[in-house]
């Protein structure tokens, strides 16, 4: 005949106990993996912990910079002064869009050519703040202006437009800049993730 045999062990591993012969007990004990050891235990402790955000105040109004800029984009460029400009300030919706998407395209090179002068600078003399407020309130007051720019006056229109994106995209990049400051290797993304969800 045969029976199993089950023995205690300290350690927690899964084990498998063949009882062969009634007379005489032959156990052999077959370790497949532990579940979890001590080290393992510690390991994700500290990676729990590494990734815990310490500095809640820092990033919540890094997250809320990014939280206001947003209707920049979606009231201004893409979807009402965008089609208010294609429709009412240009002669036709063609000749608009076509003339929109060059102002945006202008707006690209531009802050393709400043942002490296500008961070170098900043970083060199510390204006990383003093830079991101001064963008910030050229869009805000461009961006004003552009309320004044009357049916017609495409050129006056595209000008304001062109300095206000170009401030808030200088803006995002010093806001940007602050990423690597407030977070480390193993929170980054998750602290980016949340001004962009913002």
């Amino acid at each position: 005949g045969s029976e199993m045999c089950i023995r205690d062990s300290s350690r927690p591993v899964l084990a498998l106990t063949f009882l062969f012969n009634a007379t005489k007990a032959h156990c052999m004990k077959l370790v497949v993996a532990p579940i979890e050891t001590t080290t393992t235990k510690i390991t994700k402790k500290i990676v729990k912990f590494s990734r815990k955000i310490e500095n809640k105040k820092e990033v919540f109004a890094w997250s809320m910079y990014d939280f206001a800029n947003q209707p920049f984009t979606n009231l201004v460029v893409t979807f009402i002064y965008g089609t208010f400009f294609t429709t009412v300030n240009a002669s036709n919706e063609i000749e608009g869009t076509q003339q929109w998407s060059h102002a945006v395209s202008i707006t690209a090179i531009i802050v393709a050519l400043l942002s490296p002068v500008m961070g170098a600078v900043a970083d060199r003399g510390g204006y990383r703040k003093l830079f991101m407020f001064g963008f910030t309130w050229l869009t805000i007051i461009a961006t004003s202006i552009l309320y004044f720019v009357l049916p017609g006056e495409v050129y006056r229109a595209l000008f304001w437009f062109i300095i206000a994106n170009v401030g808030f995209e200088m803006g995002s990049v010093f806001c940007n800049a602050y990423l690597p400051d407030i977070s480390h290797s193993k929170n980054i993304g998750r602290i980016s993730g949340y001004g962009w969800s913002l």
